[in-house]
C-alpha cells in the first residue's frame, strides 16, 4: 500500500506550549478571515452565487445566503475555491515525539503564508512517503528520512487506522460556530457595497 504523508512538522517545544502557539494561530487566523471578507465581500458573495446558486439569483435573505455558502464552501469535500475556510491538524505523539500534521483549505493555505508562529512549526518537516524514489544529498539526510519511516510506520501500527484524527488529538483553527461572525461580516459589507451602487 503506497502511503504519502505531507505537511506534517516536528514540533519542538512542549505540549503546553503547541497548544498556546495553536490558539494564537486560530485568533490570527479568525482576524485574518474577517479582514478578507470584509474587504472583499462582493467578490466572495459572487463566487457562492455562481457555485452554488448556478449563477442565479436566489430569493434569500442575505445573510442566510452568506452562511450557507461559507458552510458549503468549507464543510464539504469541494477545495480549491476561495470559499473554503477549513484548517484543522493532527497532533501526533509517539516514542517522545510530537508531530503536528496539518489540513487545510484554500483561505488558510493564504494565510499560512503570512503568519509568523506556523512558519517556524513549518521549518521541522516531517514529510515521508514509502516509496522507493526518494533521493538524498546526503547519508544523513537519508538516515534521518529513514527515522522519519519508523515514526510513522509505529503510528499507523499502533492505531491500525490510515485515519489521520484517529492517530492523534484534532484541533480546529475553523470551527462550525465561527461561520455566523464571518457570515454577518460577509453580509453588512456585501449590502453596503450593494447600496453604494
Amino acid at each position: 500500500m503506497s502511503t504519502k504523508i505531507y505537511d506534517a512538522y516536528l514540533y519542538d517545544k512542549t505540549e503546553d506550549e503547541l497548544i498556546l502557539e495553536l490558539n494564537a494561530i486560530r485568533k490570527a487566523y479568525l482576524s485574518y478571515l474577517k479582514d478578507e471578507l470584509s474587504k472583499n465581500a462582493e467578490r466572495y458573495m459572487e463566487c457562492g452565487k455562481a457555485l452554488y446558486d448556478d449563477g442565479k439569483e436566489v430569493d434569500e435573505h442575505p445573510l442566510r445566503k452568506a452562511s450557507r455558502y461559507l458552510e458549503r464552501g468549507t464543510f464539504t469535500m469541494e477545495r480549491g475555491i476561495p470559499l473554503d475556510m477549513s484548517g484543522d491538524c493532527v497532533i501526533v505523539k509517539h516514542d517522545g515525539k510530537i508531530v503536528v500534521w496539518l489540513f487545510y483549505g484554500y483561505q488558510f493555505g493564504h494565510f499560512a503564508k503570512t503568519n509568523e508562529i506556523l512558519q517556524r512549526i513549518q521549518k521541522n518537516e516531517y514529510w515521508w512517503q514509502n516509496q522507493s524514489d526518494v533521493e538524498f544529498d546526503t547519508p544523513e539526510e537519508e538516515e534521518e528520512y529513514d527515522k522519519r519511516g519508523e515514526f510513522w510506520d509505529a503510528v499507523f501500527a499502533k492505531y491500525n487506522t490510515g485515519i489521520p484524527s484517529q492517530m492523534g488529538l484534532s484541533y480546529s483553527f475553523f470551527h462550525h460556530d465561527d461561520i455566523f461572525d464571518c457570515a454577518c461580516i460577509l453580509e453588512e459589507k456585501y449590502t453596503e457595497k450593494v447600496v453604494e451602487k
